[in-house]
C-alpha cells in the first residue's frame, strides 16, 4: 500500500521553525502531533471531509485538524478533492481526500 511507504515521513516530518524556543516545544508536542496526523490520514482514507467534519469526528479541536491537514499535504499524502461543502458558520470549506496515484 502506497501509504505504508510514507509510514516513515509521516512520523519525522517536522513542523517547527528551526528556533530554538520552536524546537522544544515541539519536542515536547511530537509523539501528540504523530498520532494525531495518523489519525486525520487514516479517517481521510475512509472518507473525504472538510476540517470542520473531521474535528467533529474526531472530537480534535478545529486548530489542530488544520495544521495536520496541512502537514499532510506538505507531505503530499492528502489534496484538495475540488470539491466545497459549507461549515457550520455558512462559509465553504475545501474537502479534502486521500492523494490518488499517478
Amino acid at each position: 500500500m502506497r501509504y505504508m511507504s510514507h509510514q516513515l515521513n509521516l512520523l519525522n516530518y517536522k513542523s517547527h521553525n528551526y528556533t530554538e524556543t520552536s524546537i522544544k516545544a515541539y519536542g515536547k508536542k511530537i509523539l501528540k502531533l504523530k498520532g494525531l496526523r495518523i489519525k486525520v490520514l487514516e479517517f481521510l482514507q475512509s472518507q473525504s471531509s472538510t476540517n470542520f467534519e473531521i474535528a467533529e469526528e474526531l472530537e480534535m479541536t478545529l486548530s489542530s485538524v488544520c495544521g495536520r491537514c496541512r502537514e499532510l499535504q506538505l507531505m503530499d499524502l492528502v489534496e484538495d478533492s475540488g470539491k466545497r461543502r459549507k461549515t457550520p458558520n455558512g462559509a465553504t470549506a475545501i474537502v479534502w481526500q486521500v492523494k490518488q496515484k499517478q
